[in-house]
């Protein structure tokens, strides 16, 4: 299910909303300004071929290596998100600060949170 959401996510513009795993709406569209803010969605979306469309990653993201040869966050810090201007941020419930996701999401950016102990 993880493996649709995100490629879902990032491809498609004109479906119906996705709803990610914590029940908040996600608008279609495409992504080509990707931050993943945790080391599991770094690696599934890198896994998924998203790779060149990941601009910066959060501050523990060590692996796959192109990853972890990105710009990386300051933890908890708004602007080193916005300063990317990504049109989708990937976070996950294990590993990203709810409160970072919540002013995100409060800022209009589309966030899609996955709980990857369900994977």
């Amino acid at each position: 299910m993880l493996v649709l959401a995100l490629s879902w996510a990032v491809a498609h513009s004109e479906t119906p909303p996705l709803f990610d795993q914590v029940g908040h709406r996600v608008e279609p569209g495409t992504a080509r300004r990707v931050v993943a803010l945790a080391p599991d969605v770094a690696e599934l979306a890198f896994a998924l071929g998203l790779g060149p469309a990941v601009v910066a990653v959060g501050p523990a993201v060590d692996y796959p290596e192109d990853a972890a040869s990105l710009p990386h966050l300051a933890a908890l810090n708004v602007e080193s998100v916005l300063v990317w201007r990504p049109d989708l941020v990937l976070a996950t419930t294990a590993g990203s600060d709810p409160r970072l996701v919540a002013r995100l999401r409060a800022l209009g950016l589309r966030t899609l949170t996955v709980d990857v102990t369900s994977c």
